[in-house]
C-alpha cells in the first residue's frame, strides 16, 4: 500500500498531513458536551452502572496549492467506548474507568489511495493500521482512571504509563502528544464532561461560554471556543430531553518559534445539536459540524477547507456474536 504522504513531497504537504492529523485529534475531544440540566442537577453516578457511547467523526479535507493543484482527503474514524462507575465517596465524587473498546478509521488521500484500519478485526493489519496498531491495542488493554465530582468536575486523572509509552513511538506522536500528558488528557476529558451552573441559570435561551486553550508543535496556540444556547425541552420517542445548541470557533495564535507554515484561520462556521437525560443524568447524543478555511503564511500561501461533523452517541451495549458493524 502506497503512503497517502511519501516522503518526497514538499515540506508543506507533509506538514498538511501532520497538520490535519494533529488538528483531528483535536477536534475529536472538543467541547461538544458541556450541558446544564433541570433539577435534580448533576451527574448521576451508581457503583456498577456502564454507559456506553460512540464517538464518530468524519472530516474532509482540500489542500488548495495555486498552479500546482489541490489535494483532497478524507478522515472517518469510529471509537466505541464505555464510561464505567467503579465507587464513590461520601461527596459523590465518582471514581471510573474509561474503556477504548474498538477503533475504526478509514482514509481516502490524494490519488484515491485508501486506507482502512480496526482494532476488532483478527487479521493483521497493513500499512498506516499497522504502524498505530501496537499503540491501540496497549490502550483498549489499558482503561484511564478518572474520578469525577457531581457537578462534572474532573478532580484527578491516571494514564497508565504504558499507554503513555506506546503513544509515544506511534507514528505522528508529536502531534497528539500534548493531548496524552495527564494534564492535557485530562482537559480534553474534561470537555466531554458536564461542569454545571446553579440550576437558576436555566432558562430559554441562556448562553454561556468556554474557552480551552492548547500549545501544539505545529499549529502553534489553539484557543478553542464553544458557546452554548439552551433550547428548553425536546422530546425523542417519548423521552423528554435538555436541547442545548453548540457553536464552535477556533483562534490560532502565534506559535513559540517562527513557524512559516503555521495556520491561520480565514473563515469559519458551525452548528449542532446537543441532548441530555435529566432523569437518568448522563448525556445522550451530541452532535456539531464545523466548517473553516485556513491558511499558512509562507512565501507560497496555502489554503485549506475543512468539513468535519462530529456524533458523539449513546449506543446498547454490544452483544456477544452480534455483527461487526
Amino acid at each position: 500500500m502506497k503512503n497517502v504522504y511519501p516522503n518526497n513531497r514538499p515540506r508543506s504537504r507533509r506538514l498538511f498531513a501532520w497538520h490535519s492529523s494533529g488538528l483531528l485529534f483535536l477536534l475529536i475531544f472538543l467541547p461538544v458536551s458541556h450541558l446544564l440540566a433541570e433539577e435534580p442537577l448533576g451527574w448521576k453516578f451508581k457503583v456498577g452502572d456502564e454507559h456506553h457511547y460512540r464517538l464518530t467523526q468524519q472530516m474532509n479535507m482540500a489542500m488548495f496549492l495555486g498552479p500546482a493543484g489541490e489535494l483532497e482527503t478524507s478522515v472517518q474514524q469510529k471509537m466505541d467506548m464505555v464510561w464505567k462507575v467503579v465507587s464513590l465517596d461520601d461527596q459523590g465524587t465518582a471514581s471510573l474507568l474509561q474503556q477504548i473498546n474498538r477503533v475504526q478509521l478509514e482514509i481516502t488521500g490524494p490519488g484515491s489511495t485508501e486506507i482502512t484500519y480496526d482494532s476488532q478485526l483478527k487479521d493483521m493489519p497493513i500499512g498506516y493500521g499497522a504502524m498505530i496498531d501496537p499503540a491501540i491495542k496497549v490502550w483498549i488493554a489499558n482503561p484511564i482512571q478518572l474520578t469525577m465530582t457531581p457537578q462534572g468536575k474532573i478532580v484527578s486523572i491516571s494514564i497508565p504509563e504504558k499507554v503513555s509509552k506506546a503513544i509515544t513511538i506511534m507514528p505522528g506522536a508529536e502531534m497528539i502528544r500534548v493531548f496524552l500528558t495527564a494534564e492535557g488528557y485530562r482537559d480534553v476529558m474534561q470537555q466531554l464532561s458536564l461542569v454545571l451552573p446553579p440550576a437558576t441559570a436555566l432558562v430559554p435561551d441562556y448562553q454561556w461560554t468556554t474557552n480551552q486553550e492548547t500549545l501544539h508543535p505545529e499549529l502553534g496556540k489553539i484557543t478553542a471556543g464553544m458557546t452554548y444556547q439552551y433550547k428548553g425541552n425536546r422530546t425523542e420517542a417519548g423521552q423528554v430531553y435538555e436541547n442545548f445548541f453548540p457553536k464552535l470557533e477556533l483562534d490560532f495564535g502565534e506559535s513559540k518559534e517562527q513557524n512559516p507554515s503555521q495556520m491561520k484561520a480565514k473563515e469559519q462556521d458551525s452548528k449542532g445539536n446537543i441532548l441530555f437525560n435529566r432523569t437518568s443524568g448522563w448525556l445522550e447524543s451530541s452532535k456539531l459540524e464545523q466548517t473553516m478555511k485556513l491558511f499558512s503564511s509562507e512565501t507560497q500561501p496555502v489554503e485549506q477547507t475543512i468539513d468535519l461533523k462530529i456524533e458523539f452517541n449513546r449506543v446498547p451495549p454490544p452483544q456477544e456474536g452480534s455483527p461487526i458493524n
